[in-house]
């Protein structure tokens, strides 16, 4: 098992036939032996998560537009925890874009 990449933010869980929820999620993505998995928690109104959990399937839509499919295995409270199901896509890491520095005024050619 190796750890890939953890993910944290703010997005909204949809299912079947059930509202969606905005969630504050926590994903750990790993790969094993078996291929790349990915679960974690997410943290929202109970009374949205709840007919959520009885769904087999939902669906995650992260910040950044990413989607992973989940089921959610258990809820306490505002707090699900949750798996993939299905192929899990390549997270990226965010990268902190890194500006030039400007030249000072009077200076370059010219």
């Amino acid at each position: 098992m190796t750890v890939l990449t953890v993910l944290s933010g703010r997005g909204t869980v949809a299912a079947p036939e059930c509202e969606m929820v905005r969630v504050r999620y926590h994903i750990t993505v790993e790969r094993r032996l078996d291929g790349v998995v990915a679960y974690g928690t997410l943290s929202g109104n109970p009374d949205g998560l709840h007919p959520i959990w009885l769904q087999p399937d939902a669906l995650l839509q992260m910040e950044g537009r990413q989607r992973l499919n989940i089921s959610v295995t258990d809820l306490i409270g505002a707090d699900a925890m949750f798996e993939s199901t299905g192929n899990v896509p390549e997270f990226k890491p965010k990268t902190k874009q890194v500006r030039k520095p400007l030249r000072p005024r009077g200076t370059g050619g010219g």
